[in-house]
Order: C-alpha cells, then sequence, then structure tokens
C-alpha cells in the first residue's frame, strides 16, 4: 500500500524582489522539497537595475508555467508591471532581424522569436563542449550584455544611437576610433552568435535534463513506492514477529510443567505441584480453543496452532487418567485405625478418615472435573463403594451381635409322647420343658421337620418358650437401622460437598436426584444385610418380626417427617423411605407367616387335645397352652420393649401390631372356649388359666380408643371374670358348701373344714403358683366370701325352719379356719 503521495521533488511556491539601491536589485526564489528530505530552499540573484529584475521574474514565471507548475507567491513586483513588460517584450522581438532570429536568440527565455536554424542547432550541438577560453570569452560577452542590455535588439538600438550621436556631431566624434572598433565588432558579433548556439544547445540539454528528470522523477515514485511497500513490510514483519512471539509463549508450557504432569512422582506432598502444572495446561487450552481468548480466530485456525491443541488436548486426557487412578488408589488403599470392634464409632471415624484423604486430594477431584466428567465419576463411584463397604461391614458386624443373642430354641420330644404329657403343668414345668433340644421329627412354626406320618400324633410345640428372647432380634434390627441409617444420611451430604469442585449451581432437583443415587448405593449392602436379619426371624424367632416391624415403621415416619423432611436430605430421605418400603413388605410377609403359623399350630393342638386315643392320657391335666404362652410372652414383652421407647410406635406401627394381636386373641379364645367345651370337669380351670394369662398379656392395651383389639380384650375380660366365678363355685360345691344342704349333712358338714381348706389352698398354689399367682389371692377371697356368706344364710333359715337344730361352727371360727389355710401367696394381701 502507498505510505504518502508522490510530487515533484521541487516545487516554486514564493518568489520575492527585493530593491536594496538603484544599483542593487535583489530577486529570491523559495523552493519546496518534496520526498524523504523535506522542507524549503531559497535561491537569490543579484541584479543591477530594476528592468533586468523585472525580465529574469518574467522569464522564470514563463519557464514554470511552460512545466506546468502552479503560480507562486509574488512579492515586491506589481501585476501591471509585469503585463508593460511582457508587452515591451514581444514588440522588440517582433522587430529584431532576421539574422538574429537565425542566430539562436530563441534559445533564451525571455526571446519570442522562432528557433535558431538548423545548422546553427546541429552546430551548437556539435560544439556544446567548448573550450575554457571560449567559456571566459562568453562570460565577458555576457557580462557586456548584462551591462547594455539582456538582448540583441537592445545592443543593436544602443549602438544605432551612438551612432546617430556620433553623426550629429559632425567630425566631433572620433570617427576612426569607430571604423577601427569594427573588427572588433564584428567578433563581438560572432562572440554573441556562438554564445547563442550555445544556449541553444544548453536548451537542448536543459530539454534532455528535463526528459531524464522526469524519467528520474518516475524512478523516485517507483523507488518511494517500494520504499512504501517495504516499509509496510518491515511493520507487518516487526508486527507478525510480536505476534509470534506471543503465540509461542501461548503455545509452550513452563519449564517442567510437562514432566510434572506424565513423569514426575505423584503424592499426597506433591498434589499442589500438579494441580498448579494442570491450571497451566488448562490455561493453555483455552486460549487456543476458547473464542473469547484474546488470541484471534484467524491464529487459532493455523496449523500450527491445531496441532499444538491436539497435543495439549493427549497431555490433558493422560494428566486426567492419571490423576483419576491416583486417586482411585488412595481410596481403595486407605487403612483407617481401628479401635475395638465394629461400631457406629468406628465406622464413623473410618469415614472421616477417607473424608479428610478427599479433602486432601480435593484439588485433583476439581481438576477431573474440569478435564473429564467420565473420570470423576469413576472417582466417585469407588468412594462410594468405599463408604458402602463401611457401612455394610458395620451393619454385617451388628446383624451377627443380633443372632448370637438370640439364638434358636427348639422345643419338642424326640420320640414317643408328647411333650406336653408330663403330670406338672405349671408354666415353670412348661419353661424347663422347652429347654429341651428339638428332635428331627418335631413339628416347628406350624411345619413338619420330617415328612414322616409318624409326626401326625406328636403335639406341636410352642413357638417360643422364653418369649422375651427374640426380641434381641428386633432390637438388634433397631440399633442396626438407628447406628447406619443416620450414616446414610450424613454421608450423602458429605458426599456432595466433597465433591462440589465450583461447578455452577445445580437445580434443587438435580441435587436431590444426585443425593437418592449415592444414597442408594450406600443402602444396597445395608439392605442385604438387613434381609438376611429378617429372613433369621422364622421358626421359634418368628415372633420378634413384629417389634423389628414397628421400628422400620418408626424410622420410615421419621424419614417422612417435618424435621428431617428438608430439601438439603429430601434425596437420601427417598432413598431410605424406598428401602424401608421393601423391608416393611419382607417384615409384613414373616409377621403374616407368624400369624398363620400360630393360628396354625393352635388348631393343630386344639385337634390334639380332641383325639380319642388322648383322651386319657395326662395331656388332659396341661390345662395352659403352651402356643397361648409363648403367644402371650411375645406379645408382653413386644409391648414393654415399646413402652420403653416412647414414640417409637407411630400410628400405622400401632394399627399394625394391634391387628396382629387382634388376630391371635381372637384365634385364642376361640381354641379355649373350643377345649373347655368338651371338658366338664376341666373346662372351668382351662378357661380360667388361659383367659389369665391372655388377660395379663393384653390387659395394658385396654385404654386404645377405637380399636378391634380394645373391644376383643374387653370381651377377654369379661369372659375372664365369669370364668373365675364357674370355678369358684366349682370349688365351693367340690367341699360341700352347695347352696342348699340337706338336714342330714347339718351336723356333718363342718367335720374335717380345715383340713378341706389346707387341700384348697395347696390345690391353687399348684394350679395357679406357677403360671398365674395372681389368681390365687382372687380366688381364695372369692371363695372366703361366698363361704362365709352362705354359712350366715343357712345359720337364718335354720333358725326359722328347724329352731332345735344349731351348726356345729359360727361364723367366726369359719373366718378363723380360712385365715389358717391362706396360700403362701396371701402374704402381705390385706
Amino acid at each position: 500500500m502507498r505510505i504518502r503521495q508522490t510530487h515533484r521533488l521541487k516545487q516554486l511556491v514564493r518568489l520575492e524582489c527585493f530593491d536594496i539601491s538603484q544599483t542593487d536589485h535583489v530577486a529570491q526564489l523559495t523552493f519546496r522539497r518534496s520526498g524523504v528530505t523535506g522542507g524549503e530552499a531559497a535561491v537569490a540573484i543579484s541584479l543591477s537595475s530594476r528592468p533586468l529584475l523585472l525580465e529574469l521574474v518574467s522569464a522564470v514565471l514563463a519557464v514554470w508555467r511552460q512545466q506546468g507548475g502552479p503560480d507562486p507567491e509574488i512579492m515586491g513586483v506589481d501585476e501591471a508591471e509585469l503585463r508593460q513588460l511582457e508587452d515591451q517584450t514581444g514588440v522588440r522581438n517582433a522587430a529584431a532581424p532576421d539574422s538574429d532570429r537565425d542566430s539562436g536568440a530563441d534559445a533564451l527565455p525571455l526571446v519570442k522569436a522562432g528557433r535558431a536554424s538548423s545548422a546553427s542547432l546541429g552546430r551548437g550541438r556539435r560544439d556544446r563542449t567548448a573550450a575554457p577560453r571560449e567559456d571566459r570569452h562568453i562570460e565577458a560577452l555576457l557580462a557586456m550584455i548584462v551591462g547594455t542590455g539582456s538582448t540583441i535588439g537592445d545592443y543593436q538600438t544602443q549602438l544605432s544611437t551612438e551612432l546617430a550621436a556620433l553623426e550629429a556631431r559632425e567630425g566631433e566624434a572620433e570617427v576612426h576610433e569607430l571604423l577601427e572598433s569594427g573588427p572588433i565588432t564584428h567578433e563581438l558579433q560572432d562572440g554573441i552568435t556562438a554564445a547563442l548556439e550555445l544556449l541553444d544547445d544548453l536548451g537542448d540539454n536543459l530539454a534532455t535534463f528535463q526528459a531524464k528528470l522526469r524519467h528520474m522523477r518516475r524512478d523516485i515514485e517507483s523507488i518511494e513506492d517500494r520504499n512504501n511497500a517495504l516499509e509496510t513490510q518491515t511493520r507487518n514483519c516487526g508486527a507478525l514477529l510480536n505476534t509470534l512471539d506471543s503465540l509461542l509463549s501461548q503455545l509452550a508450557l513452563g519449564q517442567g510443567t510437562e514432566a510434572i504432569l506424565l513423569h514426575r512422582p505423584l503424592g499426597l506432598s506433591s498434589v499442589q505441584e500438579f494441580t498448579a502444572a494442570c491450571e497451566e495446561l488448562e490455561q493453555r487450552l483455552r486460549t487456543l480453543s476458547s473464542s473469547d481468548s484474546a488470541l484471534p480466530a484467524h491464529l487459532r485456525s493455523m496449523e500450527a496452532v491445531v496441532a499444538r491443541r491436539a497435543e495439549l488436548d493427549s497431555l490433558r486426557a493422560r494428566a486426567a487418567e492419571r490423576a483419576a487412578s491416583f486417586t482411585e488408589a488412595q481410596l481403595r488403599d486407605a487403612a483407617a485405625p481401628r479401635s475395638g470392634g465394629p461400631s457406629a464409632a468406628s465406622a464413623a471415624s473410618e469415614m472421616s478418615h477417607v473424608h479428610g484423604l478427599v479433602r486432601t486430594l480435593r484439588p485433583l477431584i476439581g481438576v477431573l472435573a474440569r478435564f473429564s466428567p467420565q473420570l470423576l465419576g469413576n472417582v466417585k463411584a469407588v468412594y462410594h463403594r468405599r463408604m458402602a463397604g463401611t457401612l455394610r461391614a458395620l451393619c454385617a458386624a451388628l446383624a451377627l451381635e443380633a443372632k448370637s443373642s438370640a439364638p434358636r430354641r427348639a422345643v419338642g420330644p424326640a420320640t414317643g409322647q408328647p411333650s406336653l404329657a408330663a403330670k406338672s403343668d405349671s408354666a415353670r414345668a412348661l419353661a424347663s420343658r422347652a429347654e429341651r433340644p428339638l428332635a428331627s421329627g418335631s413339628f416347628t412354626m406350624g411345619r413338619p421337620a420330617g415328612a414322616s406320618s409318624s409326626t401326625a400324633n406328636e403335639l406341636p410345640p410352642s413357638l417360643d418358650s422364653a418369649g422375651g428372647v427374640v426380641l434381641e432380634l428386633a432390637e438388634g434390627l433397631r440399633k442396626l437401622l438407628d447406628a447406619v441409617l443416620p450414616l446414610v444420611q450424613q454421608e450423602t451430604a458429605q458426599a456432595r460437598e466433597l465433591f462440589d469442585v465450583g461447578a455452577k449451581e445445580a437445580p434443587v432437583t438435580g441435587i436431590a436426584q444426585e443425593d437418592e443415587r449415592v444414597a442408594q448405593l450406600l443402602l444396597e449392602g445395608v439392605e442385604a444385610e438387613v434381609e438376611q436379619l429378617i429372613s433369621a426371624m422364622g421358626g421359634p424367632l418368628a415372633p420378634s418380626a413384629v417389634p423389628a416391624l414397628l421400628g422400620v415403621l418408626a424410622w420410615k415416619g421419621r424419614v417422612a417427617g417435618p424435621r428431617e423432611g428438608n430439601a438439603e436430605t429430601a434425596g437420601a430421605n427417598s432413598a431410605i423411605a424406598a428401602t424401608l418400603s421393601r423391608l416393611e413388605r419382607a417384615l409384613r410377609a414373616q409377621v403374616e407367616a407368624y400369624l398363620e403359623t400360630s393360628i396354625t399350630v393352635l388348631k393343630k393342638y386344639v385337634a390334639l387335645r380332641s383325639t380319642s386315643s388322648l383322651s386319657q392320657s395326662s395331656v388332659k391335666s396341661a390345662h395352659v397352652f403352651p402356643v397361648l404362652a409363648s403367644v402371650a410372652a411375645s406379645a408382653q414383652s413386644t409391648e414393654e420393649w415399646l413402652a420403653k421407647r416412647e414414640g417409637a410406635k407411630p400410628r400405622a406401627a400401632g394399627e399394625t401390631v394391634d391387628g396382629v394381636w387382634a388376630r391371635q386373641l381372637q384365634a385364642a379364645l376361640g381354641a379355649v372356649e373350643e377345649v373347655a367345651s368338651k371338658d366338664d370337669k376341666h373346662g372351668p380351670r382351662i378357661r380360667l388359666e388361659n383367659y389369665i394369662i391372655l388377660h395379663r398379656a393384653f390387659g395394658t392395651v385396654q385404654d386404645r380408643q377405637a380399636s378391634q383389639l380394645q373391644k376383643i380384650v374387653k370381651s377377654l375380660g369379661e369372659a375372664l371374670y365369669a370364668a373365675e366365678a364357674s370355678y369358684i363355685e366349682q370349688q365351693v360345691d367340690y367341699f360341700g358348701f352347695a347352696a342348699v344342704l340337706a338336714l342330714s349333712r347339718v351336723r356333718t358338714s363342718a367335720n374335717g373344714l380345715a383340713k378341706k381348706l389346707q387341700a384348697l389352698s395347696q390345690r391353687l398354689s399348684k394350679h395357679f403358683g406357677g403360671s398365674s399367682p395372681e389368681l390365687i389371692p382372687r380366688i381364695w377371697q372369692r371363695l372366703e366370701g361366698i363361704c362365709c356368706a352362705r354359712w350366715e344364710r343357712m345359720a337364718k333359715q335354720l333358725g326359722v325352719w328347724y329352731s332345735d337344730v344349731h351348726l356345729p361352727l359360727t361364723l367366726g371360727q369359719i373366718k378363723s379356719m380360712f385365715r389358717a389355710a391362706e396360700p403362701p401367696e396371701m402374704k402381705g394381701v390385706a
């Protein structure tokens, strides 16, 4: 491109005339230079007269205008003087002789005549290189001309004037001198002619010079164009060099950066150094790739830049793989200090140790988040597996502890008669028989262990002979959930915090979904261990499923509550609730199996009591149903377990357990009534002993409003009172205190009364001392009241109808006998 416009090298801009004196006049020409060397230059010419000054000015203007230059600024000369001079010069030139025109006078700038003849021009061109003598002669001639006139016409006019003056004086003139000056004049004229020829040659030379000057000007213009192009190129090359230097600084990594990323050993102490190298690499890639970087688009598309960007991308991928491998290895191999056995505290300590390690590795996690989100996902998976393994180990230890604290207690005989054929029918005896090992052909949970037909006549054992033992499984499950689920909630929030490396804020729904996914990973092993613990709640340990279900329902209510169901824990609580729902279904299946089994055992027991082969057996003396004792013990233990944990039973759990007890109690009442109705002798005692056991277990639920169980328990209380009255009436009739006594028995009815009362006391202790000792005071007091009331009424009736007949004992003596024969259980009873 052109940097400056090309002009002539010199341009006449100003012409000034100064009259210093009458004989000293100066003309100053000011030229303006253009091109590389700028500025102005002035040339001063001194002349002897004013007319010569004007002629010089006119000649300069004519030459300048002939060259096509603009009119310069003229100072010291009027335009009128210039026009008058031009008119006079034109007239004199027109009157000059032809010989003068032929002598080459047109070579002068101010001569308007035609050019010299061709011969003269040729001669002038041939002789344009004159000798030094001729040059001096020309200079003398020009000096004379300047002194007299600047043209031939002026000189001739002057000579004609001198000649006329001489002729007028008639002899006064020195004619001889004039004649003698003829040769000199001719010599001068020849010199002038030669000078004019030289001037003509000078004009030709000047024309040649002008042509060369034009060529030189064009050459100069071309040189200026080339110089401009070179200057532009130089400037562009400088800018390109600066750009390349900047680009090189952006393409090249720092010294040792690549070695840090790929070769230098990576450890916990060098994490910061590795992270700084990764940040430098990321900055270089951002500069080469981002559209908003300082690097222009045309530079980003350069082949070298594209190749370098590919190299840096490959370096970034390898650095990310190295960082991911190191982080995964640290998470897998990190060994946390252990103190004691597995517990929630030790698990929390181990998890806290891993959290500290992750915080140390957090810069690498940030690098992976920016370099390779896929590799970061793999690191997260390793971390979650590590935490899930810790939680599963804790669950396995707690589950094993719960299982070891509640071993399966098998009951039942090996062969021969059923276990309930023992003559002692107290609950203490039943508990002692429950310690016997289970034979291969015995019956457990309503399912025969063998397929032989011999088991058809065997009595199914109780579900559990020590009802409180089975609650250890439920307690173990509660401890497991209380230890693990808070850790899951904390770990979910902790994982979100640890792996939050400055990414854009995600919506709450996205955070909840990620937390739910993490919690599901953590709960996989936990759920498997809990399911194994639930599967252990079978057979004799089946009643533990009821309180275990309550514990699960309690936790389910907690994670859905307003305190913990906020936005921060919504994802974890959602996963925990889903896991608890699956555990709830498994426990409900166990509870349902327990109900079906217990009802089936009751039916089998009733059927076994009704068989003809056992009608004369001592089984008739086993008035307490072993199954009912087990159910009552489990229910009572469960209620006590729940009472110790206030608030652990939500409404859904209460409805669940009430439904279980209602179904069992309804089946038990039906079984007791069916057996008692077929036994006239032992029916009242069968009802009383079994009802009191059930009432002891379920009497605490009478305050539950709008419950089906509450209605059944109320009817149980009424049946218990009726059974107690029936049993007392049977005992009263047994030793002769009937409502109406025959007269013949009045004297003999009191014979051996003390012994009878003592036998009755022993019988009550035998019947109820082991199973229901609280019945003994109630029965004894009611029995004493009935006997005393009837004795008193009989004394009054005898006085009316048989005045001469008197009872052998007074009412006071009767009361004294009752006090003397009181059972040991009456001690301390008012």
